[in-house]
């Protein structure tokens, strides 16, 4: 089979659109895929077709103006001319990638590559984008996990702090403990405090009724004297005058009861003035009832002698039918 033959056979076999330029710069070679990468009839470019005419074709086929036409003619003969090796892609309007490769040859000959590239392209921008995602959410998880570890860290000066703050709580608390217990006890003895101190009272107001007692008393007997002997009128002012006195040492001794009932509502300073009060109100009590022994002691021997007297002056007037000369009463001055 003739080496052309062969050629033709290999070069339709080629994936690739591949062109050959003479130093002429007429196709020399090209295959069947050229004309179906540009989608154009393949019967419009033929061997010996000069490279200004190929790419004008090339250009009407993808919707090139007259002046872009002109353009690539004028870079391909310039790289030619430079012996320049060029790659480029070439973006179609339906999203179509073609690889273009402009290898010059020796002797001013020129291999141009077509090569569908859509997918690979695509392919390498999925990879961009998610290499780019990638980046971003290892970017994102890193600042997620510096802002944890701040958190973190935060949260464990927090959590140092709070415990610092439960010590002083529970010391404090235990502080509030000791003063409660302090304050119970407290309260305890004022308690017991106000107990003596209302038995104090009682005894008082027991005091004050015998006192009361014997006042009345001491008026049954000024009156049971003054029925007795209408002479005794001196002695009757006198024992008023006593009974007077009782009654203001009454009176005294109940304000003095009061004052030791409000220093038990009080409690302070663990009935300190209790003491006081309770030796004023044994003090009165006792003044009272010495008052009281000593003046009814003498105003019953009194009475006693100007009963004996007038019965005597009694049987005297019977015995002689005459009165006796009347006698002076003796006046006492008591206080």
């Amino acid at each position: 089979m003739p080496p052309d033959v062969l050629l033709a056979i290999a070069m339709t076999a080629v994936a690739d659109g591949v062109v050959v330029f003479d130093a002429a710069e007429r196709i020399a070679l090209v295959n069947p895929r050229v004309a179906a990468l540009f989608r154009f009839d393949p019967d419009r470019v033929m061997i010996g077709m000069d490279m200004a005419s190929f790419l004008s074709v090339v250009g009407t086929a993808v919707g090139w103006s007259a002046a872009r036409i002109a353009t690539v003619v004028d870079n391909h003969r310039r790289w030619q001319a430079r012996q320049e090796s060029v790659n480029i892609d070439h973006h179609f309007d339906d999203g179509t990638i073609l690889h273009i490769n402009f290898a010059p040859l020796p002797g001013h000959c020129a291999v141009i590559t077509y090569r569908d590239v859509t997918v690979e392209r695509r392919l390498t921008d999925v990879v961009a984008a998610q290499a780019a995602q990638a980046e971003r959410f290892r970017k994102e998880i890193a600042t997620v996990v510096t802002e944890t570890d701040a958190a973190a860290a935060e949260g464990q000066a927090m959590g140092r702090a709070g415990e610092a703050e439960l010590e002083l709580i529970v010391r404090d608390l235990g502080d509030v403990v000791v003063a409660a217990q302090q304050s119970t006890a407290a309260m305890q003895d004022a308690a017991q405090t106000s107990a003596m101190m209302a038995g104090m009272i009682d005894t008082v107001v027991d005091q004050v009724r015998h006192t009361s007692s014997a006042a009345s008393g001491a008026m049954a007997h000024a009156h049971e004297t003054v029925a007795l002997s209408q002479g005794l009128s001196d002695r009757a002012g006198s024992i008023g005058s006593i009974l007077d006195i009782i009654r203001a040492v009454a009176r005294q001794t109940s304000l003095v009861a009061l004052n030791a009932a409000i220093e038990a509502a009080r409690s302070g300073e663990a009935g300190r003035g209790f003491a006081v009060v309770a030796a004023e109100v044994k003090t009165l009590a006792t003044q009272t009832s010495d008052a009281v022994a000593r003046d009814r002691a003498a105003d019953l021997g009194d009475a006693d002698r100007d009963a004996r007297r007038r019965r005597r002056e009694s049987r005297d007037r019977a015995r002689h039918r005459r009165y006796p000369d009347p006698r002076g009463h003796r006046d006492r001055n008591r206080t």
